[in-house]
């Protein structure tokens, strides 16, 4: 189903922003660049929310699916893949923003 391939894809860039944001946040909180620092984590805290909100999205998407008809396990084992990828990358994200 491409529906759910864009919605991973769409999680994915969310996460990617997240993290490069934090990775500032991390650098500019190292240089003393106090009010730099809190705009990054501020930034990537934002990207999490909209990666996690997407990810509602389409796990309800999912579930209505399923109630019709089920979906190929090959595409359920790569939603379940990038859901873990996806809840691993924000608990490092979120330990690197609460340093």
């Amino acid at each position: 189903m491409k529906k759910i391939k864009k919605y991973v894809n769409m999680i994915k860039d969310e996460i990617e922003s997240a993290e490069e944001y934090a990775e500032k946040y991390v650098e500019a909180k190292a240089m003393g660049e106090t009010t730099n620092a809190e705009k990054y984590k501020l930034f990537a805290q934002q990207e999490i929310d909209h990666g996690m909100f997407i990810h509602q999205i389409a796990s309800d998407f999912i579930a209505k699916v399923q109630k019709v008809v089920t979906p190929p396990a090959d595409m359920m084992e790569k939603w379940e893949q990038a859901h873990v990828e996806c809840i691993s990358k924000v608990d490092s994200i979120k330990a690197m923003l609460a340093k």
